[in-house]
C-alpha cells in the first residue's frame, strides 16, 4: 500500500469518527479544512470538525473535486514514492463517458423493448393474481370471486368461487330460480361439505332469501359425500319462517321426518332447534293453533324445549290473548327451572287480575322469583294493581313492606295503589268483620312510610286518606291531615275531597 493510499484511508477513517463510527486519530492534522489530492479524486466530501466551535460542518465539493473553502494540506508520512493522482478533468470525462454508455444501452429498438415488457408481464401475471386474491379477494356482493363476476357467477378473471367467502358472496349476488346457485356450488374451486351447506342456508336466511336457501339445500343432494342432516333441515326451516313461508316450513318438516324414518335415520331426526324454528315460523304468521300442535308433538317425541322454545310459544299466546295457554307455558318453564322475561310476567299477572284470579297471580309472582327472575319496581306495581282491583289490601300491605326490606322504594303510584287496596279491602271471613278504624290505622302507616322515603304526596293520596277518616268518623285525624296537606306539604286538595271534609265537620257539629 502506497503512502497516498494510507493517507486516503486515514482521512476516510477520520470522516467515520465524526459520524459516530470508530477510526484512527489523525491528531492536529485532522482539524485542517483542506483535503488531500487523493481524497479530492474520489469526489466525496469529508466531515470536518471546526476546533473551538464544537460544531461539525461539511466542506462542499463539486464532481471534479474542487473545494469550497481553502485549508491546510495534510502531509503524508514519509515513505515510497506517491502513486500518480488522476487529473480531476480526467475523472469528469470518465463519468460523462459512462453516462453516454448508459444512455446508449437504454436506447434500444422500441419493438424489442415492448416484447421484453410483454414477456415480463406474462411471467408476473400468476404472482399478481395470487397477490390480488390474498389482499382483496372480495369484490362485494356483485363479485364473489377473483375478478369481476356477473349475476350468473361467471368471472372475467380466473373462474368460479374458490373459497367459502367468495361462494357466499356469489350466491347472494346470483339470480334466484335461474339455476345459478347450483351452478356456483357445483363448479366452485373447492368441495363444500355438510357444515358449509348449513352455513350457506343460514346466510340466505339472514338476508331473507328463502328461495336461494331452498336452492342451496337442493344442491346438497347432488353433491358427493354430502348428506342432508338435522342442522341443514333446521337452518332451512328457520330461513323459510323468517321469510313468512310457514306452510313451506311445515312441508320441509314433514320431509325431514320421512328422512329420519328412512335409511338416514338419526342424522335427520328433529331436535330442539328444529321445533323451535318451526314454532317461530308459525308464531310469526300468527298461527297459534299450529304452533301449539308442534309444541305438543315436541313433548310427545321426548324432545325437551329450551328457553327459546318457551319464549317463542309464550309470545304467540300473548299475541292471541290466550292466557290459559300462556300460563301453561309459564308453569312448564318453572317446572324446568326456567323463567320468562319480566314483560311476559307483567302481562300474565294483568290478565289474571282481569279474571279475578288473585291466588294464581300471587303464585306466578312468587314462583317467578324462585326461578331467578328479579321482582323489579314495575313488576311490584303490576302485582299491587292486581291486588287493588280485587280488594286484597292485606296482601298489598305485606308486599309493600317486603319491597322495603329488599331495598325497593316505590313511587307515588306504588303507595297510592297500596292505599287504595287497603281502603277497598274485602277482608276474608277468617280475619273478622270489616273494621274502618283498623283500615285507617294501616293507611296512616303507609302514609308515614311515604313521607319517610321522600315520595311525593299527590291530591289522590289526600283523597284516599280523607275517605278513610270519613269512613271511620275520625274528624280530628281528618283535620290534622288537611292542615298538613295544605300547609306542611303544599298539596292542593281536590274539591270533592274538601266537600267530604266539610260534610264530616257538619255532621260532627250536629
Amino acid at each position: 500500500m502506497t503512502e497516498v493510499e494510507k493517507t486516503t484511508r486515514s482521512s476516510s477513517d477520520n470522516n467515520s469518527s465524526h459520524s459516530g463510527h470508530s477510526g484512527h486519530d489523525l491528531g492536529p492534522a485532522a482539524n485542517s479544512g483542506k483535503p488531500t489530492e487523493a481524497t479530492a479524486s474520489t469526489g466525496r466530501a469529508p466531515t470536518c470538525s471546526r476546533s473551538g466551535s464544537g460544531s461539525t460542518t461539511n466542506s462542499v465539493h463539486d464532481e471534479a473535486g474542487e473545494q469550497s473553502s481553502p485549508g491546510t494540506q495534510l502531509d503524508p508520512k514519509p515513505g515510497p514514492a506517491e502513486a500518480p493522482v488522476k487529473d480531476p478533468k480526467d475523472a469528469k470525462d470518465a463519468k460523462e463517458t459512462k453516462s453516454e454508455k448508459s444512455e446508449t444501452k437504454e436506447t434500444k429498438d422500441p419493438k424489442d423493448a415492448k416484447e421484453a415488457k410483454d414477456a415480463k408481464d406474462q411471467k408476473d401475471a400468476p404472482l399478481q393474481s395470487a397477490s390480488s386474491a390474498g389482499k382483496g379477494g372480495r369484490s362485494g356482493r356483485q363479485g364473489g370471486g377473483r375478478g369481476t363476476r356477473d349475476k350468473s357467477g361467471n368471472s372475467s378473471g380466473s373462474g368460479f368461487p374458490w373459497d367459502m367467502e367468495s361462494l357466499k358472496e356469489a350466491i347472494l349476488a346470483a339470480e334466484a330460480g335461474s339455476g345459478d346457485v347450483r351452478n356456483l356450488i357445483v363448479k366452485s374451486g373447492f368441495s363444500p361439505r355438510a357444515p358449509a351447506f348449513t352455513a350457506l342456508i343460514n346466510v340466505c336466511g339472514k338476508e331473507k332469501m328463502a328461495d336461494k336457501a331452498l336452492e342451496v339445500f337442493e344442491a346438497a343432494t347432488h353433491m358427493p359425500n354430502v348428506q342432508r342432516n338435522t342442522y341443514m333441515y333446521s337452518a332451512l326451516i328457520s330461513a323459510l319462517g323468517g321469510s313468512g313461508m310457514w306452510e313451506k316450513a311445515l312441508e320441509v318438516f314433514d320431509n325431514m321426518k320421512q328422512d329420519a324414518a328412512g335409511p338416514r335415520g338419526p342424522i335427520c331426526e328433529p331436535n330442539t332447534i328444529t321445533y323451535s324454528a318451526l314454532i317461530s315460523a308459525c308464531e310469526r304468521a300468527g298461527k297459534l293453533e299450529r304452533a301449539w300442535e308442534v309444541y305438543q308433538e315436541m313433548r310427545e317425541s321426548n324432545v325437551m324445549p329450551d328457553l327459546i322454545t318457551y319464549s317463542v310459544l309464550l309470545s304467540a299466546c300473548e299475541k292471541e290473548n290466550e292466557w290459559d295457554k300462556a300460563l301453561e307455558v309459564v308453569d312448564a318453564m318453572h317446572s324446568a327451572g326456567m323463567h320468562a322475561n319480566q314483560l311476559s310476567y307483567s302481562r300474565a299477572i294483568n290478565s289474571l287480575a282481569e279474571q279475578g284470579r288473585v291466588e294464581k297471580a300471587t303464585e306466578v309472582f312468587l314462583q317467578m322469583q324462585m326461578c331467578g327472575c328479579e321482582a323489579n319496581l314495575h313488576l311490584c306495581n303490576t302485582m299491587l294493581t292486581c291486588l287493588e282491583r280485587n280488594g286484597r289490601g292485606d296482601l298489598a300491605f305485606h308486599l309493600l313492606r317486603s319491597m322495603h326490606e329488599n331495598g325497593i322504594v316505590g313511587e307515588s303510584g306504588t303507595y297510592n295503589a297500596t292505599l287504595a287496596a287497603i281502603l277497598g279491602t274485602r277482608w276474608p271471613s277468617s280475619q273478622g268483620a270489616h273494621n274502618p278504624n283498623a283500615i285507617l290505622s294501616t293507611m296512616l302507616d303507609v302514609y308515614q312510610m311515604m313521607k319517610f322515603f321522600g315520595v311525593r304526596v299527590t291530591p289522590y293520596t289526600c283523597r284516599l286518606l280523607i275517605d278513610a277518616c270519613v269512613a271511620a268518623r275520625q274528624t280530628p285525624a281528618a283535620l290534622a291531615l288537611a292542615h298538613e296537606f295544605q300547609h306542611g306539604l303544599s298539596v292542593s286538595m281536590e274539591e270533592e275531597t274538601l266537600e267530604k271534609l266539610n260534610s264530616l265537620l257538619r255532621d260532627e257539629n250536629v
